[in-house]
């Protein structure tokens, strides 16, 4: 079925989760590293690994640490096809770049030397994000909702119709 753009909505989940280290001898505590046997199982056995390799293909790493929100926007945008603006640094290819995600919009609710000194809250985030039209869903889960959150988490990423 071909939609027309006016009648796409993008949909994309940010989320922050905080786990403590209560009890170090508690194996679902400890720290499991990517390339490690143990994390090439867990990834095998996960129902919503299909997404990491969408991801995985439009991973940019922060331009500086304060810029962590904004490297997994420009990898999020970009994976869902979220037209973007041009930049002449990669002309005559279309990509969110970071410093393109800077647009008059984005602008308006936060500016790259506010991200650079102080980063940038969930919130502002979501703000920023949502100037793309893209439904954006903030989940600060606790241990208690982690399972409800993963299971939003398994819902299909990508456009949507609007209603």
């Amino acid at each position: 079925m071909l939609l027309s753009r006016s009648t796409l909505r993008h949909h994309l989940h940010f989320v922050i989760i905080q786990v403590g280290m209560n009890d170090a001898s508690s194996p679902t505590d400890a720290a499991i590293y990517f390339d490690t046997a143990a994390s090439a199982a867990l990834f095998q056995a996960a129902d919503i690994n299909g997404h990491f390799w969408t991801l995985c293909r439009y991973f940019v790493s922060e331009n500086m640490l304060t810029y962590c929100g904004i490297a997994s926007s420009v990898t999020a945008l970009n994976s869902l096809g979220v037209p973007s603006p041009d930049s002449p640094q990669i002309y005559p290819y279309k990509m969110f770049t970071q410093e393109n995600f800077f647009t008059e919009g984005v602008l308006q609710i936060r500016r790259p030397s506010e991200v650079e000194k102080n980063g940038c809250a969930l919130e502002q985030l979501a703000s920023m994000l949502a100037v793309y039209d893209v439904a954006v869903n903030v989940f600060q889960p606790t241990r208690s909702t982690l399972r409800r959150a993963a299971r939003c988490w398994r819902t299909p990423c990508g456009r949507r119709t609007s209603a």
